[in-house]
């Protein structure tokens, strides 16, 4: 489904209140970032005023306060980052007030200093350690560059802007030489991928060094992945590395990242290693760095992790479990598993691993991590592929057992999409129940949003128990953490849900769009009935998630009625409140709920489903919800 950037702004519009904002953001906000991420600059320079006159229409509705809910602010982050790229000073100065502290703000405080100038002869140069500084700063808030870094280039791009404009090319040059000089005083410009532009090149005139700026801003927006990743058989790494660990006494995860730090110490630590890393979200492609990355990193990970494993292994320990650990760099989090089972002492009855990783030489020495750590013999699966272009049919095992998903400092990062595609390849690997895993830095709320967003898809769709949430530091580290089990719904049952709704249908004959329409108050905007009755027919499957979002949606809403705390309780345990504490929803209601949930999840159990039987289901979800609504109604549930 295309996104539709002039609704989704007529829809801002409409809204009364600050939470059917979040409620609306939350039912679209991957498709508006995914749509920001892929569409080209020329095409973000064509629409920069009309995204901008969103900030203006929230303002004006009072939608955004000084303060918001993370779903929010993980908005207007997006729309600061899009403000950054623009240029548009007006409304970084607006939207800077109504950001929470940390990275975005600094960096948006840096722009108002290099945006808004009287003398470009004097006040970049007087103005430049500041917003350095600011720039440094963002960058050790944010625990990662990339960002500081496109930042200074908006910078870079707009001081020689202006020297061209006033065909000062004295002047460029004079500040150009000046960074030079400060290059070795902050830490983020030295990072590789802007160290190249301050190389003395005789040759490059301003224009050149303009294309180079844009060139390399193009390289680090992230876009949608061209998929190039041929899953070739990955075998285990062989060679002196394997044979130092293989001599460890008492093998522990503690004594391979010692071995890993004697390496580096041994070719002196190179600063440029750890810039390389890119703060841990780099594809590496060079031994050196498997080294520097557990070096680094690997004593965050260990906490994190232990302390989640902490949460979950009753759960597992006293039965035979899958792994699946995506995005898992050196096979780390597995590796991390059974280092805590053997302090533990106690042997994991493991059958399955899958792991899932862009680079071969990390997925290689991961081989090797689990097979020293084994405690059995495991069937192993290895991925050589980025989440993106991973296929559905590489997932695939004769396995019915409960499956250990593992998402260890990987759902925050923004290089790959995380969309209904995603959440399919996912969720199909379920054939009982499942644990999630899902850890990462604590750096802003629109990269934990997509934590959210990934838990509350299974929140909404699945009888699912949140075992852990948290947001607290942990031996110095960061952390967002969601943790929860997923509860399998067998085939049966699903076909059991869509006769029921067949009949309701033979009974009583409906025009279901202008059935539904009656409700467009109570659907709309999450629910565009015109939008609906097309992507039924071309998108069915779009029409069954927007159909399922409405559900959970007006649940929400009518808890929201006696408490609270409706953000940070499950799906789940509303319907169970509503039905048990304040005896509203009765059998009735409950049915057609769990009917939206169990037919909206037929691609689950069901992968490589025919137009023909889509198109079936989103028509059939649509009768669940005009029953469910239906039912709400006469017992003056809605609004």
């Amino acid at each position: 489904m295309i996104f539709d950037f002039h609704k989704f702004s007529k829809d801002i519009m409409s809204l009364k209140s600050q939470d059917d904002f979040s409620t609306y953001l939350e039912s679209c906000f991957i498709e508006f970032e995914e749509y920001l991420l892929n569409i080209s600059n020329d095409e973000i320079q064509e629409i920069k005023f009309d995204i901008e006159d969103i900030l203006y229409d929230l303002l004006d509705n009072n939608l955004i306060q000084n303060h918001n809910g993370k779903t929010i602010n993980a908005f207007l982050i997006l729309l600061a980052e899009n403000f950054l790229q623009t240029s548009l000073i007006g409304a970084i100065t607006i939207i800077s007030d109504y950001l929470p502290s940390g990275a975005t703000k600094l960096r948006l405080e840096a722009a108002k200093l290099y945006l808004r100038v009287n003398d470009i002869t004097n006040d970049y140069f007087n103005r430049c350690d500041k917003i350095l500084n600011l720039l440094e700063e963002s960058s050790a808030v944010d625990e990662y560059n990339n960002h500081a870094i496109k930042s200074f280039l908006y910078f870079y791009n707009t001081v020689l802007i202006n020297c061209v404009r006033t065909d000062n090319p004295e002047l460029a040059y004079t500040f150009i030489n000046s960074l030079r000089e400060k290059e070795s005083s902050y830490q983020f410009l030295q990072d590789n991928k802007i160290s190249a532009l301050f190389q003395k090149d005789e040759k490059s005139d301003i224009k050149n060094i303009l294309i180079k700026i844009e060139n390399l801003l193009s390289s680090i927006t992230y876009k949608k992945t061209t998929c190039h990743i041929e899953n070739e058989k990955v075998q285990k790494e062989v060679g002196i590395y394997s044979q130092t660990l293989s001599q460890l006494s008492e093998l522990s995860f503690e004594k391979i990242r010692n071995e890993a730090n004697k390496y580096i110490q041994s070719i002196g630590d190179p600063e440029e290693l750890f810039y390389r890393l890119q703060r841990g979200e780099a594809i590496i492609d060079d031994e050196k760095l498997l080294y520097k990355y557990l070096v680094s990193f690997g004593l965050k990970h260990k906490v994190k992790l232990y302390s989640a494993y902490d949460e979950i292994f009753e759960k597992i320990q006293k039965e035979k479990f899958d792994i699946v650990d995506w995005g898992c760099g050196q096979g780390t989090a597995t590796m991390l598993l059974l280092d805590y089972a053997k302090k533990k002492n106690i042997i994991l009855d493991i059958e399955n691993i899958t792991l899932i990783e862009p680079s071969q030489l990390a997925l290689s020495r991961g081989l090797l991590h689990i097979d020293l750590f084994k405690q059995k013999d495991y069937k192993i699966n290895s991925i050589n592929s980025d989440l993106d272009c991973l296929k559905v049919e590489d997932l695939e095992n004769k396995s019915n057992n409960k499956t250990l998903h593992l998402f260890s400092n990987i759902l925050d990062i923004e290089s790959f999409s995380l969309d209904n595609e995603l959440f399919s390849k996912v969720a199909g690997t379920l054939k009982n129940d499942a644990i999630f895993i899902c850890v990462s830095p604590n750096r802003n709320d629109k990269l934990n949003n997509r934590l959210e967003l990934f838990y509350k898809h299974f929140d909404e769709n699945f009888n699912t128990e949140l075992i852990s949430s948290r947001d607290s530091d942990i031996s110095n580290s960061t952390r967002y953490e969601k943790i929860f089990e997923v509860k399998y719904t067998a085939i049966e049952i699903i076909e059991e849900k869509r006769d029921e709704i067949e009949r309701i249908e033979k009974n009583y004959h409906l025009d279901v769009i202008k059935e539904l329409d009656k409700y467009s108050n109570h659907v709309v905007p999450i629910l565009n009935m015109k939008m609906l009755e097309d992507s039924i027919l071309t998108d069915p499957e779009y029409a069954i998630f927007k159909i399922r979002k409405v559900a959970e949606v007006i649940t929400s809403r009518i808890y929201s009625n006696y408490e609270a705390n409706s953000p940070v309780v499950s799906f789940n345990d509303k319907i169970r409140y509503l039905s048990y504490e304040k005896k509203l929803f009765d059998k009735t209601i409950i049915n057609y709920i769990h009917t939206l949930r169990t037919i909206g999840n037929r691609g689950v159990h069901e992968h490589n489903r025919e137009v023909l039987k889509l198109k079936l289901d989103a028509h059939l979800m649509i009768i669940a919800l005009i029953s469910f609504l239906n039912e709400l109604k006469d017992k003056k549930l809605l609004n």
